[in-house]
């Protein structure tokens, strides 16, 4: 178990507790319970910022993050491309829980999109005539 020594085996048990602490998604191809063994073989190499080129849920890109690294994120699917730009990529806005409400809550000045609603609300009803 000690084989390595203590100190990395304390390191990796912090590391596996920092990573407790990133976003969790059910995401099949996410790197997430990778990351301790990703660490470990790139920690030695010296290096300042990263390329994610495959970003997917961003939790390479997270690690990378905690250590301090530059992060450029980027992914094919756009709704990951976007949440890694402003998840990962972002240093200079904060989001504090006062902000939340606003988030969370439709706004009466705002329009908003309904195609969810629309193509899936029709699925749903006829599904549920199918099975029911």
């Amino acid at each position: 178990m000690f084989a390595q020594g203590r100190g990395h085996f304390l390191r990796q048990l912090q590391l596996v507790e920092d990573v407790r602490r990133f976003p969790q998604t059910r995401y099949q191809g996410s790197k997430l319970k990778l990351l301790p063994w990703i660490w470990e073989h790139i920690s030695d190499l010296k290096f300042t910022s990263a390329l994610d080129a495959f970003g997917g849920t961003g939790s390479v890109s997270f690690l990378l993050k905690s250590k301090f690294k530059q992060v450029t994120f980027n992914d094919i699917l756009k709704s990951n491309f976007i949440m890694g730009k402003a998840l990962i990529e972002n240093s200079g806005q904060t989001l504090w829980p006062s902000d939340c409400p606003e988030l969370t809550t439709r706004q009466p000045e705002r329009t908003y999109e309904d195609f969810i609603q629309r193509t899936l609300g029709t699925f749903t009803s006829q599904r549920r005539k199918t099975n029911g």
